[in-house]
């Protein structure tokens, strides 16, 4: 798309004719304008939550699957994905720009631009989709540099190259998830999340298992299986924006382009250091969680139940999160900056509140949810203490991805980067291993010091947002 028409197709003065969905009177202030602007962002995130719950469920029943293969499998398959983890997460992030880029698009009413960015979105997934597959075919030399019990490389390394078919779907999937969420449609993603929920346990079973005439490929079966899901998804995702009527008018495959520079750079502007940031707040937990191995498997069971727990909760404000970026991207788009800040306020709210919910559950009864994983007496006791702990940063936990949310949706990710190094690798790595390791307090300490980092996090990044806004002319 030439890049001149694209400058001369400026923002609108004021309004917001191009966002969807958008029936808050522009006029309105106070309580009424929040609540008003609260009942979009349920709209927007309440399908996303639940497609965020299908992704954390397909993890879940990988392992649990697994589990029944025997120790050897389980323990490849938990290695590969510790490799898996951060670097797809790294992948991800350099596409995530294209929803605000698209979302602005629709507020500023700029409708070829939103097709325009899927394509070149397109482009860039299958460069990163390839580099991926290039890390990932190098996995036995980098298991092996981490330690890893010789044994388990073999499958570890089949299991991480059986996963990598599916990469280049997975990383086509994250470009039309962004178009669609940015032009405001979350629950096609839903859906489609459900449907693949339910083909990865078919799949599981067929090559996991070796049912109706398949062979049992194990751990490697579990890795096609994933492969397969990841193409499913992204070829109904991509049926779905083809025939829907309300996408026809963003143009999403209206002609063929090549890669173009300028925006490609742009979203490696913008993507690289979400990329970071990501990085940074796994491998944190990874990282504690291999310190955490040397004071046993009682230990290192708890912390993972715990963790689990902690990152099952955090689904709930992910998903608002994503409709948080799409409301505040779409009005920074229209120049309506007040009602941008009000979005990221309301977001704030609504996910410290549903948060508080999660402290209290965690406070009241953590045998109630321990208790799902496990019926050991030690795992179970370590298991409630550290849920207890967990309990202390699930609102800050609310208070920091909403802050996240918005700040992307401004496009504003280096601070998020700078902040989420310092608090995470900066304050709570150190501070736990002084805690853990050489005050011997073990994994309460470390989860007392992801509490403080993640305290940190969410006070600067609430401060970075608000004080955006008050660097802009009236």
């Amino acid at each position: 798309m030439p890049q001149s028409r694209l400058r001369s197709n400026p923002l609108p003065r004021s309004g917001s004719a191009g966002i969807p969905g958008d029936s808050m009177n522009r006029a309105g202030g106070g309580l009424a304008a929040t609540g008003a602007e609260a009942r979009e962002i349920l709209r927007l995130g309440t399908p996303a939550i639940f497609a965020q719950l299908a992704y954390f469920s397909m993890r879940v029943v990988d392992t649990v699957m697994a589990g029944q293969l025997g120790p050897e499998p389980l323990a490849a398959i938990s290695l590969g994905s510790s490799l898996w983890m951060p670097l797809a997460v790294m992948g991800m992030g350099v596409l995530l720009p294209v929803s605000p880029s698209v979302a602005q698009a629709v507020g500023a009413d700029r409708r070829d631009d939103c097709g325009h960015y899927l394509r070149q979105g397109l482009w860039l997934s299958q460069v990163v989709a390839l580099l991926l597959a290039f890390a990932f075919s190098a996995s036995p030399q980098i298991l092996a540099l981490f330690g890893v019990d010789p044994t388990l490389i073999p499958l570890s390394s089949q299991f991480l190259m059986s996963l990598s078919w599916g990469l280049p779907a997975r990383m086509a999937f994250v470009v039309l998830r962004g178009f669609t969420e940015g032009t405001g449609h979350t629950r096609p993603i839903l859906w489609i999340s459900i449907v693949g929920t339910l083909a990865n346990i078919g799949l599981n079973e067929l090559l996991m298992y070796g049912h109706w005439g398949f062979p049992a490929l194990g751990a490697v079966g579990c890795g096609y299986a994933t492969a397969i899901v990841d193409v499913l998804m992204a070829v109904l995702l991509g049926l779905w924006i083809t025939w829907h009527p309300d996408l026809a008018r963003y143009a999403p495959w209206s002609r063929w382009e090549w890669p173009e520079w300028k925006p490609i750079v742009h979203f490696l502007a913008v993507g690289l250091p979400i990329s970071v940031s990501l990085l940074m707040e796994v491998s944190c937990f990874g990282v504690a969680g291999l310190w955490l191995g040397q004071f046993g498997p009682t230990v290192v069971s708890a912390h993972q139940i715990a963790l689990n727990l902690a990152s099952l909760t955090f689904m709930v404000p992910l998903g608002l999160s994503i409709a948080v970026s799409v409301r505040v991207a779409q009005f920074v788009g229209a120049r309506e900056l007040d009602r941008a800040r009000r979005t990221g306020q309301t977001g704030a709210i609504l996910c410290g509140g549903i948060m508080l919910l999660a402290t209290l559950a965690f406070w009241l009864v953590p045998q109630l949810f321990v208790g799902c994983y496990t019926s050991d007496d030690e795992v179970l006791k370590l298991g409630c203490q550290l849920l207890v702990l967990a309990a202390l940063f699930q609102f800050f936990d609310g208070l920091q991805v909403a802050a996240t949310g918005a700040l992307r949706g401004l496009k504003q990710t280096r601070s998020t980067m700078i902040i989420n190094t310092i608090a995470y690798w900066g304050l709570g790595l150190p501070l736990g291993a002084w805690l853990g390791l050489h005050l011997k307090w073990g994994a309460p300490g470390f989860w007392l010091a992801f509490s403080v980092a993640i305290g940190f996090a969410a006070a600067l990044l609430n401060w970075q947002f608000h004080h955006y806004f008050t660097r802009q002319p009236e």
